[in-house]
């Protein structure tokens, strides 16, 4: 396979984990959003959605930026 392909490929399968993950963030976003009004997490419990609610966010930045510096050549 092409390299153009390989990266293709690479770059859907980032798209599919990211999807994965923020939609385990959506199932919780009640809870985040009651986490956040409030001032943060209090408990074990809550620390892990946020944690969950991190995750998704840093894994969509970073794909984000992956797009931008690959079709726009932007840094």
């Amino acid at each position: 396979m092409t390299d153009a392909v390989m990266e293709d490929m690479f770059f859907i399968q980032c798209e599919k984990i990211v999807n994965e993950t923020w939609s385990k963030a959506a199932i919780h976003y009640n809870d985040i959003k009651k986490i956040v009004e409030k001032g943060g997490p209090e408990n074990e419990y809550e620390q892990s959605i946020m944690m969950i609610a991190a995750n998704a966010t840093l894994q969509k930045m970073t794909l984000d930026k992956a797009s931008d510096t690959e079709y726009f050549n932007l840094e």
